[in-house]
């Protein structure tokens, strides 16, 4: 078990914060958006158009990239009109509380023309404990929750806590939390092809620098199956209870891929849930091959390569 605190430690700290300053949303010259589905480079205003349409869309970012931060929030502000639910991968379940807490300081608030106070989310990191989270820095993740508290928008925390996670990797499908096992463990019963399976592990072993056993990165990638679904079923239950309104879901790239993330099982769950994913991809100066950008998501926004420092040298050299 000498692997375990790590794990649950890396779970919550893998993507470092990005050495770059928090920048304004607009894209600069080295920015593309590929669409996966017709092979062609489209204009800002052409996918904002296809957003609209969608009742369900699944932002896939890098949590410590600040302009990804950004798009994501400018991406919210031109839906604003729909009053989009926003669902963040990035908080634990069991700070759900926090987001009514920060709101209800403010909403009775008004100024001496009696107009309600206009608040961001300024405060609200002490609230949520970012300091201790393992997320990236708070000033590079808040622009997502500061649209939602200006303009009131609901906040919904998806993510388990570290608690729970470490029950299913100790449990497995036993160790789910109680309140959405039963529901959940169905979901997630159905075997996964070998060649995905190998695909998922693949990968998290790279994302965990090579250093963890073959039955660790299993445990891993039931995880890792467990969030897309826990993910799924929430926006599904949202879309019950308010069918004509929108829901944006922000988390990292694997949980917004089709084979095996958030609408794979959409599809399971109710396959008249469409959904549009789109992908915050860090691309080198040299522009990526239509091979390497056909990846299982309808949109890429490419961004520059942010500079930062890569975790796994570290962690060879010091993991037992």
């Amino acid at each position: 078990m000498k692997h375990y605190p790590f794990i649950i430690f890396l779970s919550f700290t893998l993507s470092l914060p990005a050495l770059a300053n928090a920048e304004k949303a607009t894209i600069i010259s080295s920015e593309r958006i590929w669409d996966v589905t017709h092979k062609t480079f489209i204009v800002k205003r052409n996918l904002f158009k296809q957003l609209d349409k969608s009742q369900t869309i699944l932002l896939g970012i890098r949590q410590d990239n600040s302009r990804h931060q950004n798009h994501a929030a400018d991406i919210i502000r031109q839906l604003l009109k729909a009053r989009p639910g926003i669902f963040v991968s990035n908080v634990a379940r069991d700070k759900q509380n926090a987001f009514a807490i920060f709101a209800n300081r403010y909403q009775n608030k008004t100024t001496e023309q009696n107009k309600t106070t206009e608040y961001d989310a300024d405060g609200l990191d002490m609230l949520l404990n970012w300091a201790v989270s393992g997320q990236a820095d708070w000033d590079i993740t808040r622009p997502v929750f500061d649209v939602a508290m200006l303009n009131k928008l609901p906040l919904f925390a998806l993510n388990f806590s570290p608690y729970e996670i470490g029950q299913i990797h100790h449990k497995a499908l036993g160790g789910l939390p109680s309140d959405v096992k039963p529901d959940l463990a169905a979901l997630l019963s159905e075997p996964v092809s070998e060649k995905l399976a190998a695909q998922i592990t693949k990968e998290i072993a790279k994302d965990f620098c090579g250093i963890l056993p073959p039955n660790y990165l299993e445990k891993l990638a039931l995880i890792q199956r467990a969030q897309s679904g826990i993910f799924a079923q929430e926006l599904m239950k949202f879309h019950e209870k308010a069918a004509d309104q929108k829901a944006i879901l922000i988390s990292s790239s694997k949980h917004i891929m089709k084979d095996l993330g958030v609408p794979y099982y959409l599809e399971k769950l109710n396959g008249q849930t469409p959904s549009i994913s789109l992908l915050f991809l860090e691309s080198e100066a040299k522009a990526p091959s239509p091979k390497e950008l056909d990846l299982k998501v309808d949109f890429i926004w490419l961004t520059p390569k942010e500079p930062r420092i890569s975790p796994c040298e570290n962690l060879k050299e010091k993991t037992p």
